[in-house]
């Protein structure tokens, strides 16, 4: 399988490469700019104030470089699992053969600590920011996955019976019933 691996750890590296140069290419104090207001956006002065300060204390100590090399595998292993979990998470909660199957990967992920992933991602991969954002897509990816099975399954049976006894297809209540209902459970899933 070796070609499946150098093509995951090309595609991985060009996208983490590409947020690196991003998150690098302008100065220090844009970027902080940038999440200050970001911050400011989602929840207030108080947050935007202690981004800046929290990313001024990074220019300070002169570990730049290292916490936008960081930034950029979170931001990349993130997405990449977020990807994954929610359709997961969505087929596991349609289909109960699917979530007993899931169910037992799922827990396994979960009950070995972080640092165990990047031994065999060190064997596959190679050392480098790849095995790193493979660790962390497998260690995100099960609360996605679990929240996400458990929002869906938590959708009042009668709403998405009467979704269906109005003409809706599966594919349409699944899209306008059953993920806007499991929306809080599915955003605390990609938060976790």
């Amino acid at each position: 399988m070796r070609g499946f691996f150098d093509a995951a750890a090309f595609v991985l590296g060009a996208v983490y490469d590409g947020v690196d140069a991003v998150l690098m290419a302008p100065p220090f104090w844009v970027i902080v700019v940038v999440f200050a207001a970001l911050a400011f956006a989602a929840s207030g002065w108080r947050l935007a104030g202690g981004t800046a300060l929290g990313l001024l204390l990074i220019v300070a100590v002169d570990q730049w470089d290292n916490a936008m090399d960081t930034l950029a595998l979170v931001i990349v292993a993130a997405l990449v699992a977020i990807v994954i979990a929610i359709p997961v998470g969505i087929w596991a909660a349609r289909n109960d053969t699917a979530s007993r199957i899931v169910r037992p990967v799922l827990d396994f992920l979960q009950t070995m600590p972080a640092f165990v992933y990047l031994i065999p991602a060190i064997i596959f991969f190679g050392v480098g920011a790849v095995p790193g954002m493979i660790a962390t897509i497998l260690f995100a990816i099960a609360p996605g996955v679990r929240l996400t099975e458990l929002g869906i399954r938590g959708v009042d049976t009668e709403v998405v019976e009467a979704g269906y006894a109005f003409g809706a297809s599966p594919a349409r209540v699944l899209r306008q019933i059953q993920i806007p209902l499991a929306l809080p459970s599915i955003m605390a899933g990609i938060n976790q």
